[in-house]
């Protein structure tokens, strides 16, 4: 048994917010209207006065240690990623390119990073891969300069100011210096949507398993997106640099469970032609160990030492909802990420536990 654990995911093209320093005026221009899956779209130039300057740090700004469920689509173009930031000096910002790709095409455009309107041109008008990633580096590396300027050290403003422009930036370093997903609401409800003509804070429906973690299904009309941020972090693991020892069992169990990556979800399914996400962890743990936890989430629950999710190591069980009435299962990989069949029109994937956090674990 497996009800639907994501909603499908809506990626808005939203208004790009771009500041040029010195102005003493504010000048709002639209250029297009709002086109899907990208964040640099309906350029909008707001032009502020120059801030004092802070700390001027060369660390990075936020450390991950790789990515979590890229698409093959995207993966293809990690080592033309990892030449254009070292080009720019920031390879360091390799798992965070690699994310903002995953969101804005999933590596299925031309213009893989939406970048050309960052640029002063049309949306896609990048036909070239190579020329969208050396754009897209080149305003991130802007970014990054821009906060380090204004002391600003929060990897979730750069990635903000991805989606509202480098104006999110300033606003982040006059309001505390760390981004919030309350400041990104009221900066796009009293900033972008009313520059774009939603002065009443109209809202639209937008539910995806991102939005429903915040408590928050919604977006503002002309709004950008101010789950940007935690749309591009479900695909980077926190590089803590102290990954768990795992043992060679434990390690071959998730090596067969990673081979099936990318199998579509089918409700009941039980095989690697398609498969729910009990089928997937019963298959898994029958080809790996040989052990029959069954196929059905509810029994899976009973055939292990139940313990706190705190304490869940590689290779135990995950599971959400109530104890008899299980919704989900997966498999923990360590480091803070798990394996799982997801959802009707998803595949196997890997997701970082810190977005959808299961009700207990259980040990073999």
């Amino acid at each position: 048994m497996h009800h639907s654990f994501y909603a499908s995911m809506q990626l808005l093209q939203q208004p790009q917010v771009l500041v040029k320093k010195g102005w003493k005026v504010l000048a709002v221009l639209l250029l297009g209207l709002m086109v899907v899956a990208g964040s640099l779209g309906g350029v909008l130039s707001i032009f502020i006065g120059e801030s004092e300057s802070s700390t001027d740090s060369q660390a990075p700004i936020g450390f991950y240690g790789g990515n979590v469920g890229l698409s093959p689509e995207t993966e293809q173009y990690r080592s033309m990623v990892q030449e254009v930031l070292t080009q720019y000096g920031i390879p360091e910002y390799e798992s965070v390119i690699l994310a903002i790709i995953q969101v804005e095409s999933k590596g299925l455009l031309a213009d893989v990073m939406q970048s050309s309107e960052s640029a002063g041109l049309a949306p896609n008008a990048f036909t070239n891969p190579l020329q969208s990633i050396e754009q897209g580096v080149k305003y991130m590396k802007a970014n990054i300069d821009y906060a380090r300027e204004r002391g600003v050290t929060d990897v979730g403003a750069l990635l903000m100011g991805y989606n509202f422009g480098t104006a999110y930036i300033q606003y982040i370093a006059r309001n505390g210096g760390v981004h919030t997903l309350e400041l990104a609401e009221q900066y796009s409800k009293n900033i972008v949507a009313p520059s774009l003509g939603n002065t009443t804070g109209i809202t639209m429906p937008y539910r995806n398993a991102i939005s429903e973690a915040n408590g928050k299904p919604y977006i503002y009309y002309n709004g950008g997106n101010f789950h940007y941020a935690d749309l591009v972090g479900q695909y980077l693991v926190a590089g803590t640099g102290n990954q768990e020892a795992i043992n060679g069992d434990v390690q071959h169990l998730l090596d067969v469970s990673k081979q099936y990556l990318g199998v579509p979800y089918v409700w009941g399914g039980k095989t690697p032609n398609g498969w729910d996400c009990s089928g997937f962890v019963g298959w898994v743990y029958k080809e790996a160990w040989g052990i029959d936890v069954s196929t059905w989430t509810v029994t899976q629950a009973l055939v292990g030492d139940r313990i706190p999710v705190s304490e869940a190591k590689a290779g135990d069980m995950l599971f959400w909802g109530p104890t008899g009435a299980e919704t989900h299962v997966a498999i923990y990989l360590g480091d803070g990420t798990f394996i799982h069949a997801p959802q009707p029109g998803d595949v196997t994937k890997i997701t970082p536990l810190q977005y959808f956090q299961p009700d207990f674990a259980v040990r073999m």
